[in-house]
């Protein structure tokens, strides 16, 4: 290679003077491999190199600078460019907001990094996340617009730094926060501004534990990344706004499916309700399907059976099943509830039924319920109103059939009754009684229950005579009473079964089982005696018992014919002077009179039944002469006086 002549200016090596092909291919090789400043100033020293004028020398070193200077700010380029890669590839906010701080500390080369987000609330900028802090006083600043670093580039557009923050007077400083600087060793700061749409939403900084000075580059770089932090926030804002559109908008078309599901259940519902109302199959139908529909234990409860159980003694759960019927007339909706029995302890909650139960209303009265285990969706409550209608029609209906059919009854024994029965009439009426299960030569019996509610005792006595006679017989309102007449040899042990029921069910009422008699002819006569009946046990106050002719007697007769004040007349007038003994001295003197009549008059079987020896008898018949005259166990009176102590006796019972 030949030399190369040295061109130079003012100050220029000597004329003549060069440089060697070796020397030049020395320095453009040290450029080339990026030689810092001071191995570019070795080599500059070299002998080689010796004639080079200082013009030249300064030209190799500024070429030397600007080549490094390139390359750190093609470094910087790319350390931000990994950064915008690394957060692009970040879904999560806070996760890109980590790595931008992190970043920030990195390339600035500082001890920590800090990003924090704008209160415009409270006119705060807050420290939401650090890289390096290790204090929690730090990290948890909030600092006022305009003080400090932070607050300062928070509130403003541009970037700002301090070389020593606590010596620092052009500050606005903050004891608390000059406390935390302290604890944590922070001495300079650089913080540059996050702008999202025109406004400042917070601020990036980095700190250092000794005193710093930034350069150009360094903000530069800084202010870079705060940007890409801006539209990092910027576009993590979009995508999760995006996604809770996204989320917004599954979530209404689910809510729109299953608003269709529904409707086509409710369809479904509906249809299946109204073929099990128009088969005719009644309750039972209902109840089934709807068990079906609902997928769980349904149970269908009539006016009758929530009285009972408003009324029933000892039965705690059904009185609750009652208590949700009527809470359920007062919402109008299904209400759910507990039927563990009350008084069963804590220990017992496992047995407890959750139930929901739906009562049938027409106006404000309780028509029936449907009772179903377990609480129920909002779907399931919709369709058990809906059912709750299928069943007031299904109510009405057998209603209005059970009315048409009382009011039948009704008539059919009024004619039974009427003396014209045996007229033209006969034959229609043997005719309708046939449908009945009754015949006219057949024996008739008559049960009569007097009570204060009617209605109750009609709808049990209908029940215990379907149950009990197959529903053979009449069952009929008549003249205030629930009259039953009956093809049937025992009407006491019927009329037992009916006290009992109406006992259970705490409705006061008595019971009059009078026959049976030979046909139809016999009715009327029957009928009157068990009415008598019936009023006897009333007057002696006997409510809740049945009673024939055998266990009240002529007496029973006597009492269901006369009124009480006339009853209570003939026993005073007769023996009242014995009870008034009696009631004195505590003696016994009205029981022994009624056991001598009762023995016919023999002292032997007196006593013998008395347990007394026949002395004592004797005794108590002297004291019985002196007090109600001593003819009153001879001649007539003797059937007065038996009366009268009859009448006592049952008064007593």
């Amino acid at each position: 290679m030949s030399d190369v002549s040295d061109v130079s200016d003012e100050g220029s090596a000597s004329a003549g003077t060069t440089v060697t092909a070796h020397a030049v291919e020395s320095v453009l090789t040290a450029l080339a491999s990026e030689a810092d400043p001071a191995a570019l100033d070795a080599l500059l020293a070299g002998h080689h190199l010796r004639h080079l004028s200082p013009a030249a020398r300064r030209a190799i070193r500024t070429i030397g600078h600007t080549l490094s200077e390139a390359r750190s700010r093609q470094a910087l380029l790319n350390a931000i460019y990994e950064t915008a890669l690394e957060i692009t590839a970040k879904r999560d906010r806070e996760a890109a907001i980590r790595t931008i701080v992190r970043s920030a500390r990195t390339i600035v080369g500082s001890d920590m990094a800090y990003l924090s987000l704008n209160d415009y609330a409270t006119e705060e900028t807050y420290i939401h996340t650090t890289d390096g802090v290790v204090t929690s006083a730090y990290r948890s600043l909030r600092m006022p617009f305009g003080t400090g670093i932070l607050g300062a580039v928070a509130d403003s557009d541009v970037p700002a730094a301090t070389r020593d923050y606590l010596a620092d007077e052009a500050l606005h400083h903050i004891a608390s926060v000059d406390d935390a600087v302290r604890a944590e060793g922070v001495r300079a700061i650089l913080g540059a501004p996050l702008h999202v749409e025109g406004r400042v939403i917070g601020a990036l900084l980095v700190a250092d534990r000794y005193p710093r000075g930034y350069d150009h580059a360094e903000a530069s770089t800084l202010n870079s990344l705060a940007s890409l932090a801006a539209v990092a926030l910027e576009t993590a804002q979009l995508v999760e706004s995006l996604h809770d559109s996204l989320d917004q908008a599954r979530h209404a078309e689910a809510e729109s499916w299953r608003h269709v599901t529904d409707l086509q259940r409710l369809e479904r519902a509906d249809a299946a309700l109204v073929s099990a109302l128009s088969s005719m199959e009644g309750l039972s139908r209902i109840e089934a399907d709807l068990a079906k529909i609902l997928g769980t234990d349904v149970r269908i409860v009539t006016a009758d059976m929530l009285s009972a159980a408003r009324t029933t003694a000892g039965d705690d759960d059904a009185r609750r099943l009652n208590e949700l019927a009527q809470e359920s007339r007062r919402t109008g909706e299904p209400t759910t509830g507990d039927l563990r029995p009350a008084g069963q302890d804590a220990n017992a909650a496992a047995q407890a039924q959750m139930t929901t139960v739906m009562a049938a209303v027409v106006g404000d009265k309780v028509l029936g319920a449907i009772r179903a285990s377990g609480p129920l969706s909002a779907l399931d409550g919709l369709i058990l109103q809906r059912a709750a209608t299928t069943l007031i029609a299904q109510l009405l209906f057998e209603q209005a059939i059970a009315e048409a059919g009382t009011r039948e009854q009704s008539e059919l024994l009024d004619l039974v009754l009427a003396e014209g029965a045996r007229g033209p009439s006969l034959p229609v009426l043997q005719r309708k009684l046939a449908e009945y299960g009754i015949h006219v030569e057949a024996s008739l019996a008559v049960l009569i229950v007097d009570s204060q509610e009617p209605e109750t005792a009609h709808t049990v006595v209908a029940r215990v005579v379907q149950e009990t006679a197959g529903g053979v017989g009449l069952v009929a309102s008549h003249r205030g009473h629930v009259c039953a007449l009956l093809p049937s040899e025992t009407p006491s042990r019927i009329g037992t079964e009916i006290a009992t029921e109406l006992r259970r069910r705490n409705v006061a009422a008595t019971v009059g089982c009078a026959g049976p008699g030979p046909g139809i002819a016999s009715v009327r006569d029957t009928h009157e005696r068990a009415h008598r009946l019936a009023r006897a046990l009333r007057l002696l106050g006997r409510e809740g018992e049945a009673a024939t002719e055998s266990m009240l007697g002529s007496v029973g007769l006597v009492l269901g014919a006369q009124d009480t004040a006339l009853h209570r007349t003939i026993v005073q007038d007769t023996i009242g002077p014995a009870l008034a003994h009696d009631a004195e001295h505590g003696t016994s003197l009205a029981p022994t009179a009624l056991a001598y009549l009762d023995a016919n008059r023999s002292v032997a079987a007196t006593a013998a039944l008395l347990h007394l020896h026949q002395n004592t008898v004797r005794q108590r018949l002297d004291k019985l002469d002196r007090l109600v005259g001593a003819d009153w166990r001879d001649g007539t009176r003797v059937l007065d006086v038996h009366l009268a102590l009859r009448l006592w006796q049952l008064s007593q019972l």
